[in-house]
C-alpha cells in the first residue's frame, strides 16, 4: 500500500513497499492532495 507525505517546502510524494522489501520514494514536487491521490 502507498501512502502520501508532504516535505517541509511543500512538495509531496509517494512511498510504497517495492517486492524485494525496499521502499522506494517517487517525487511529484509541487502538486495539490487530489493530484496525489490520483497519481497513487
Amino acid at each position: 500500500m502507498a501512502s502520501i507525505a508532504r516535505d517541509k517546502n511543500g512538495c509531496r510524494r509517494i512511498l510504497f513497499i517495492a517486492p524485494d522489501g525496499k521502499r522506494p520514494t517517487i517525487r511529484l514536487g509541487k502538486v495539490s492532495q487530489r493530484a496525489a491521490e490520483s497519481i497513487k
